[in-house]
């Protein structure tokens, strides 16, 4: 194997999982099969009703050595954000990057994101990723560029959950809100992207997404209105009122970002009213 990460950092990588028995073996071989060392795969089992949490200690037991450690944890079904709020608890990594548990990343992720990272002297790194859409008859794939990151997260556009790299100050300094249905994603990345002190894009893929009709921690919130009002709480109190990992930029960019989702919920309430008939369209 190719090492080209300075042995001594350890970085983490946070799974959450849910009825995931038949992917997550792949999910958990591709950080495996990566060539940075030391890497720590923490799995939270967010209380599967199949054979994930089987599966996940059957995994540690395999792949474990001195420099893979795993650690693997059931919790009652509470949903993605908890699963990873857990995990990120409970690793230990200097850098640490969420994967979810149908998702793979490719086999220089951790090297060169970190690398990236180093170079600018970044504490959080956003590469590119592929979709693949999987149909009875054939798989499309679109590649997903992350150059404008902080732009598409608060448009309420996803940078991909397994894209980035973050230095543990940042990843931590905030959380994922457990209250959201859905864009929970967008709302944690949008906090750590406006209090970071430096992004670094790196313009090549990461990770590959396999987008399946059903079955992900999330998938009963899929298609229901923007929870505006909560992800505005949630950057309030973690950008905005962060006492620990904020500077005067970062609380410009919050307050930014906030009058941007402002706009928009005024947007979406204002559409909302047009496709009920209480205010006619201009057109």
């Amino acid at each position: 194997m190719n090492v080209q990460s300075r042995a001594s950092t350890l970085v983490s990588a946070i799974i959450p999982a849910y009825n995931r028995e038949d992917s997550l073996p792949a999910t958990v071989r591709s950080v495996v099969a990566n060539d940075h060392r030391p890497v720590e795969i923490v799995i939270v089992d967010d209380g599967s009703s199949d054979k994930t949490l089987t599966v996940a200690r059957e995994l540690a037991v395999a792949h474990t050595a001195p420099d893979v450690r795993f650690i693997v944890r059931h919790q009652y079904n509470q949903g993605a954000p908890a699963a990873r709020n857990h995990g990120m608890d409970l690793s230990t990594g200097t850098y640490l990057f969420f994967l979810d548990s149908d998702d793979v990343i490719t086999p220089h992720k951790i090297s060169r994101q970190l690398a990236a990272m180093r170079r600018a002297h970044a504490d959080l790194c956003v590469g590119d990723f592929e979709i693949h859409y999987l149909g009875e008859q054939n798989t499309e794939v679109k590649v997903v560029s992350n150059e404008n990151a902080r732009r598409k997260v608060i448009l309420n556009q996803s940078v991909g959950c397994s894209s980035t790299l973050l230095h543990r100050d940042l990843a931590t300094a905030v959380r994922w809100t457990e209250s959201l249905p859905n864009y929970q994603d967008m709302d944690y990345f949008l906090k750590c992207l406006v209090l970071a002190k430096r992004v670094v894009h790196l313009p090549e893929v990461v990770y590959r997404y396999y987008r399946y009709a059903s079955g992900t921690i999330s998938t009963a919130n899929r298609g229901r209105k923007i929870p505006f009002q909560t992800r505005l709480r949630s950057l309030r109190q973690d950008a905005l009122g962060n006492k620990h990992y904020n500077s005067g930029v970062a609380r410009a960019r919050s307050l930014a970002a906030i009058g941007v989702l402002q706009l928009l919920r005024l947007k979406s309430q204002l559409l909302g009213r047009v496709r009920s008939g209480e205010v006619k369209s201009a057109t």
